[in-house]
Formats: structure tokens, C-alpha cells, sequence
């Protein structure tokens, strides 16, 4: 979460700074995060959109 605390930051380029995998992070983490509002999207109704990006929400960013 702190990778995009700031501003809205691709998968690809949060996966390269925390050193995991694209396909880990859109299939395990960051459904989960949407889900449970720790991340909001750039683009909420464009799922393929690309260049849709993740932001920390506000609730959590103050949390880091």
C-alpha cells in the first residue's frame, strides 16, 4: 500500500517495486484490497482500461 499511497501506480510497476508478479498481485492481492477498500481505482468501471492505476484510499493512507 505504501508503493501507491501518493498517486495511482500500475500493477506492473507496483509488482516491480515490491518484487512479486504481475499475475499474483491481479489474482490474489489486489481483488482482496479493492474489495475490502484498502485500494481504489483509477478508472472503478473500466476493468481492462490500460491505464488503470491503484491508489491507497484516503481511510488507509493515513494509517502508513
Amino acid at each position: 500500500m505504501r508503493a501507491c499511497k501518493q498517486d495511482y501506480v500500475k500493477m506492473d510497476e507496483v509488482a516491480k517495486i515490491i518484487g512479486k508478479s504481475v499475475d499474483y498481485l491481479k489474482n490474489k492481492i489486489f481483488p482482496k484490497m479493492i474489495s475490502e477498500g484498502k485500494l481504489e481505482k483509477r478508472f472503478p468501471y473500466t476493468h481492462n482500461h490500460p491505464e488503470q492505476g491503484y491508489k491507497t484510499s484516503e481511510d488507509y493512507a493515513d494509517e502508513l
